[in-house]
């Protein structure tokens, strides 16, 4: 099983809306300095190839798509195994101030709500948010 999540940079007043106004561009940097960043939050990835980087974690792994343009806009996350990835995901989220937005609900994840050791990818809410059962 697997899921995709994309990396954006968007302005905090426009998570809520549905639409993104037609002008609206995502930059997340220069590749070398996106790379460097990730490099730092996750040490255990590689990016071996700087297109496509990888993070095997316990029981998880997220492969990076950077796309082959030298300016990063976006990167696609695809995350396979257990839960634990959306700490990752989190993680990288916070310390840069990028957003996720999970493809497949085509909404952002909101990450206030508490996030569980071993939640698996079906226990995500169809808006998006991330919950743990009780």
């Amino acid at each position: 099983m697997s899921w995709d999540v994309l990396l954006i940079r968007i302005p905090p007043e426009l998570i809520s809306s549905l639409t993104l106004p037609s002008d609206f561009k995502s930059e997340l940097g220069p590749r070398a300095e996106v790379i460097s960043l990730l490099s730092k939050i996750c040490p255990e990835a590689s990016f071996a190839d700087p297109d496509w980087g990888v993070l095997d974690g316990d029981g998880f792994s997220i492969e990076f798509d950077m796309g082959r343009e030298d300016s990063v806009d976006t990167i696609l996350l695809h995350i396979h195994g257990s839960g634990k990835a959306v700490e990752v995901i989190q993680k990288v989220c916070q310390m840069t101030g990028w957003s996720a937005m999970d493809i497949a609900h085509s909404d952002f994840i909101d990450f206030s709500r508490r996030l569980a050791k071993d939640l698996s990818f079906s226990e995500r809410n169809t808006n998006g948010t991330v919950e743990t059962k009780s």
